[in-house]
C-alpha cells in the first residue's frame, strides 16, 4: 500500500472505532492510544507521522483534563463535585494523586514532543536495554527515532492548527460527557446538568487507574455512587449506569469484534 498523508473520512472512522475497541479490551491505564500507529500504518500513513498523531493526541487529551479540572473547582464547591455519597477522604486523596500524576505525565509528553525528544527517547531506549525488557530493544529504538521525527514535524505545525486540535479535543470529551447529561435529562432539573457534566471529569480521572479491561466493574461502581445523590428514585441511577456503559463501552466492544476480522484480512498485508 502506498503511504499517504491524509485519511478519508471512512478510514478515520474505522481507525477511531478500532482505537475505542482497543480501549474496551485493555485496562484503562493502557487505553487505545498505543495501537494508533499500527492502525494508521495499515491505512498507509508513515510510522513517523503516525507516531506524531498518537503523541499529539495523547498530549492534548491529558492537557484537556489538566486545564479543565481546576476551572471546575472554581465554579463548583468541592462537596458538589464529589457528591455526598462519595465525599470521603479516600476518594479526594485518590483523585489528587492521580491528577498530579497526569500533570507529571503531561509535562513528560510536552518535553518529548517539543523540548527534549532526544533526552526522552534516550531514556526510553536505555530502559528497554535492561534484561527483562531487552527483547523489545529494537522496537524501542524504532520508537525513539519516530519520536524525534515527530518532534521535527510538529515544529512546523502552526498555532492555528494547535488551536483547532485543542478545540476538537475539548469537543470530543464534551460529546462523551453530554451522553451522561442526556441520560439524566428526564430525571433531574435542567439546572443540575452542568454538575452532571462536571462530575464526569472527576470520574474519568479516577478511572484512569482501573486495572480491568475498559474499567469494567470500577467504572460502574464509581458512576453509580458518584451520581446517586442526584436522583431520589430507587433504581434510576442503576438503569442510567447500564445505559451509559452500553453506549460508551459495549457498543464499541461489539462493533470492534464485528469489524476487526475483516479489517485484519484487508490490511494485514500492509503491516511489516
Amino acid at each position: 500500500m502506498c503511504e499517504q498523508d491524509k485519511l478519508s473520512w471512512r478510514q478515520a472512522f474505522y481507525t477511531n472505532l478500532l482505537c475505542e475497541f482497543t480501549s474496551a479490551i485493555t485496562p484503562s491505564a493502557v487505553g487505545g492510544s498505543g495501537l494508533i500507529v499500527l492502525f494508521l500504518k495499515a491505512e498507509g500513513v508513515p510510522a513517523g507521522k503516525g507516531t506524531a498523531v498518537m503523541m499529539s493526541t495523547l498530549f492534548l487529551d491529558e492537557l484537556c483534563l489538566v486545564v479543565v479540572c481546576p476551572l471546575l473547582f472554581l465554579i463548583f464547591p468541592e462537596e458538589k463535585l464529589f457528591g455526598t455519597s462519595v465525599g470521603i477522604t479516600g476518594l479526594h486523596i485518590t483523585f489528587a494523586i492521580i491528577y498530579l500524576l497526569i500533570i507529571a505525565w503531561t509535562i513528560v509528553l510536552y518535553a518529548a514532543l517539543f523540548k527534549r525528544p532526544q533526552v526522552i527517547g534516550g531514556i526510553i531506549y536505555r530502559l528497554f536495554r535492561i534484561p527483562l525488557l531487552n527483547r523489545w530493544t529494537s522496537k524501542a529504538e524504532e520508537f525513539t527515532k519516530n519520536l524525534q521525527l515527530s518532534s521535527k514535524q510538529m515544529a512546523d505545525w502552526s498555532l492555528l492548527f494547535w488551536m483547532k486540535a485543542g478545540i476538537a479535543t475539548l469537543a470530543a470529551w464534551s460529546s462523551r460527557f453530554l451522553v451522561v447529561c442526556a441520560l439524566f435529562l428526564p430525571f433531574i432539573p435542567l439546572g443540575e446538568q452542568p454538575l452532571v457534566f462536571a462530575r464526569q471529569f472527576i470520574l474519568w480521572i479516577v478511572m484512569t487507574i482501573s486495572p480491568t479491561p475498559g474499567g469494567s466493574g470500577v467504572s460502574e461502581y464509581l458512576f453509580s455512587t458518584c451520581y446517586d445523590d442526584l436522583v431520589s428514585t430507587a433504581g434510576v441511577v442503576f438503569l442510567i449506569t447500564c445505559c451509559w456503559r452500553i453506549i460508551t463501552f459495549y457498543l464499541y466492544l461489539f462493533a470492534g469484534i464485528s469489524l476487526l476480522p475483516g479489517w485484519i484480512r484487508n490490511k494485514f498485508h500492509s503491516i511489516d
